[in-house]
């Protein structure tokens, strides 16, 4: 499960920030260890395209099997990356979820993912 970290606009395309890249290296070595399914959330923040569109995109150019991308794009806020993933999963079949985001933000993230899979 890999959160969204922003994306830019740069030279007339759209482009994931650092934050996001990290998240996405970390989250396909992650992917390339396990062959798990990879989570990904981010909606669209302003205009333009949902940052889950790019970071899809990112993930197949580095070689994830794009059958192995789940895509949730519609969360603007980590609090709608767990409203919004939990609904998803509901009735499929994990177990655990490995989820990656920034150090900062990862207890918050945690205490969120926890509350709203009760929820659902």
């Amino acid at each position: 499960m890999i959160l969204g970290g922003g994306i830019t606009f740069f030279d007339g395309k759209y482009e994931v920030g650092n934050h996001t890249l990290k998240r996405l290296l970390k989250g396909f070595e992650i992917y390339r260890k396990t062959n798990a399914p990879i989570i990904i959330s981010g909606g669209v923040i302003g205009k333009g395209i949902s940052e889950s569109a790019i970071m899809k995109d990112i993930l197949v150019t580095f070689g994830v099997n794009i059958n192995d991308i789940i895509v949730e794009d519609k969360a603007r806020t980590t609090k709608e990356n767990a409203i919004f993933v939990s609904k998803l999963l509901k009735g499929k079949n994990f177990e655990n979820i490995i989820l990656v985001t920034s150090f900062l933000h990862m207890k918050r993230s945690i205490m969120l993912f926890e509350k709203y899979s009760k929820k659902i």
